[in-house]
């Protein structure tokens, strides 16, 4: 993974900022890629979705991030992988976590992934490294709500993607100032336990 956006550069990002237009944005497109990467959620058709409108479960997060890694091809999470009866023989198998072509090339995976490790390197996901001293290859996005309501960060070493939230039950109840923010320090922190075995 190679970090590729100069810090403090917006480069070509800024101008999806001015999209007022639905159909100018081409969020259709947007919500269709994010099916494919296994976001099953209802996203709304709107511009506000980049800045994380849409809610959706840590799963799908996790699951649509594990394709920059899967070199664009989705992957399907499972929690059993086998199941034996007494003598052996497997009744159950879980089917192939992806057995579809890639929804994205190679290349913009690659960028993504470039961005992300950026993020970890000298972003808000820094601490990772200063902090915590994880010398690991590691890539990630914090990400927090409105009024510091929750928070989360999906971190990524080349073999595994790693999913934390912080939060309520209940958007009302909310952290009181940055102090407390559950982002980036505690996601970051909770990652940062599981990413040293992964070192």
């Amino acid at each position: 993974m190679k970090a590729s956006i100069p810090p403090g550069r917006p480069g070509p990002f800024g101008k999806y900022g001015q999209c007022k237009d639905p159909d100018g944005c081409r969020i259709n497109e947007v919500t269709t890629l994010a099916g494919q990467l296994g976001i099953k959620s209802p996203l709304p058709g709107l511009p506000s979705l980049a800045l994380g409108s849409a809610d959706v479960s840590l799963l799908e997060m996790t699951t649509a991030y594990a394709a920059f890694l899967n070199k664009g091809i989705p992957v399907r999470p499972y929690s059993i992988e086998t199941i034996t009866d007494r003598n052996g023989n497997i009744i159950y198998k879980a089917p192939p976590v992806n057995d579809t072509g890639p929804v994205i090339s190679v290349s913009t995976a690659g960028e993504v992934l470039g961005m992300l490790e950026a993020v970890v390197l000298r972003g808000t996901g820094a601490s990772l490294h200063a902090a915590w001293g994880l010398q690991n290859n590691l890539a990630g996005k914090t990400g927090t709500t409105q009024d510091l309501a929750d928070g989360w960060f999906i971190g990524m070493t080349p073999s595994v993607v790693i999913g934390v939230w912080a939060g309520g039950d209940s958007p009302v109840v909310r952290f009181r100032n940055d102090l407390w923010a559950p982002v980036p320090n505690l996601p970051c922190r909770l990652c940062q336990g599981y990413s040293q075995n992964e070192q």
